[in-house]
């Protein structure tokens, strides 16, 4: 999914549960508004094995909120069961909101609608790399339940933790480095804070329980997570999708899902050509209907014109037939170099190919080649 004009994935319980659904294996990038992913409500939903990338506005990588209409305890719809983020890799996530005076982080959660307490939601086994600003956000109400395992901070353009509103919380094996401020955790809640640790945490708890309560730092990306490789030039030969699996629902003419994957280059439509039909094409016709004279006639010669075949060194080109009115040109076959010779010369092959009452040409088709 690239370029979505909102969440590039999103599930909505409006007012009408969502349960037992997934989002697995995608790949999201550049997302005009909003998140990648989002989850608005719903119960026991899964969202595992994605990549993410470069947010640009008003949203995050990954969220889970109860926001919107609809998603309220009173419809049912809100957040519940388990939820599993697991496998997740978010890349330059997160970004600034217009109607905020801070930023979201890259995997962030919001419960305006409702404390969102009826959860258990489990983060595990992901890659927060090079957020833009904080790697992981709570705002918007309280949340309760969320747990994170085996999670990896690596560059931040503030914080590793971004604590706007109250949470319960546990980590373990959260790992951070590269953080841009200098004080890891945000978070002006004192006692409201539930912050548990498990083994395994580094780079990011070391001042805790102080937090850092001020104003916005401005991001700090000198220390993301090290310099950027050598860039390989990419093979022009290469073909990705070689060999790769491929299944269709169907196939017609003998074209099956695999013949796009086993590396041929292959045009459909040449291998077909002998089978289309003869060509009309529309010229200029005077007030009379008669043959056009004149600048008309001047334009009608400019129809046949021979293309240099870049695919046939040395071969007969294929022929263009331009009509001027529209500025469109029709290729045609080798063969139908006869009918660019006749107009050149000012005459029509044969009867067969005059103007007739409705001002078009009958083109006869040469020997296929």
């Amino acid at each position: 999914m690239r370029n979505s004009g909102d969440d590039g994935l999103a599930m909505w319980a409006d007012t009408k549960n969502n349960v037992g659904n997934a989002f697995t294996g995608n790949t999201v990038v550049l997302p005009i508004l909003a998140n990648s992913i989002a989850i608005y409500g719903g119960k026991d939903i899964s969202v595992t094995g994605n990549v993410v990338a470069d947010s640009l506005t008003n949203g995050g990588g990954l969220h889970v909120g109860n926001r919107y209409p609809g998603v309220t305890p009173g419809q049912g719809a809100d957040v519940s069961g388990t939820f599993t983020l697991a496998r997740n890799t978010t890349i330059r996530a997160g970004n600034g909101d217009c109607g905020w005076p801070f930023p979201i982080g890259a995997t962030w959660f919001d419960s305006r609608n409702s404390t969102m307490d009826k959860a258990t939601i489990n983060v595990t086994d992901t890659d927060i790399l090079d957020s833009s600003y904080a790697a992981i956000h709570f705002v918007s109400g309280t949340m309760k339940g969320v747990h994170f395992n085996r999670v990896n901070i690596d560059g931040t353009g503030t914080f590793a933790l971004q604590f706007n509103d109250p949470a319960v919380t546990t980590f373990s094996d959260v790992t951070a480095k590269n953080i841009g401020f200098t004080d890891p955790v945000y978070s002006c809640l004192g006692s409201q804070l539930g912050l548990t640790q498990g083994a395994g945490n580094s780079g990011w708890n070391e001042k805790l329980p102080a937090t850092y309560c001020g104003p916005w730092p401005e991001p700090d990306y000198d220390g993301g997570p090290g310099p950027d490789p050598t860039p390989t030039p990419p093979d022009p030969d290469r073909n990705l999708a070689k060999g790769r699996p491929a299944t269709a629902s169907g196939q017609v003419d003998g074209y099956p899902a695999a013949k796009a994957v086993d590396g041929r280059r292959r045009l459909v439509l040449g291998e077909r050509q002998s089978r289309l039909p003869p060509v009309a094409v529309r010229r200029p016709r005077g007030l009379s209907g008669r043959r056009p004279r004149g600048a008309q006639a001047a334009a009608g010669r400019r129809l046949g014109r021979q293309d240099p075949d870049p695919d046939r060194p040395g071969q007969p080109g294929r022929l263009r037939v331009q009509d001027d009115r529209r500025g469109e040109g029709l290729p045609l076959r080798p063969g139908d170099g006869q009918h660019r010779q006749h107009h050149a010369a000012g005459r029509h092959p044969d009867p067969a190919s005059a103007p007739d009452g409705h001002g078009q040409h009958r083109l006869a088709r040469g020997p296929a080649q």
